[in-house]
């Protein structure tokens, strides 16, 4: 018995977006973070997702809120540094 309680699955990229909350960090960019939230959803049943993160955003503080109004799917063109 639940007791009107979800199961919540918190995701984010980073450990700091999950802003010292418990869930999962899927890691970055869009493959990632489907394939470690469908691993994650295939071993534990959960009753609603939440995947929350700064979007790319690099100026923002932990916790602030913000509600987007365009989406842009730059992922290919990021220039991202490599670690040997």
């Amino acid at each position: 018995m639940t007791y009107g309680v979800a199961v919540l699955l918190l995701v984010a990229a980073t450990d700091r977006e999950l802003c010292g909350h418990d869930g999962l960090v899927c890691g970055i960019g869009p493959v990632e973070a489907a394939a470690a939230t469908a691993r994650t959803l295939a071993l534990h049943p959960v009753e609603a997702l939440l995947h929350v993160g700064i979007a790319g955003a690099r100026g923002l503080d932990p916790g602030t809120v913000v509600v987007g109004t365009t989406s842009v799917y730059s992922d290919l063109s990021a220039k991202w540094p490599v670690v040997e």
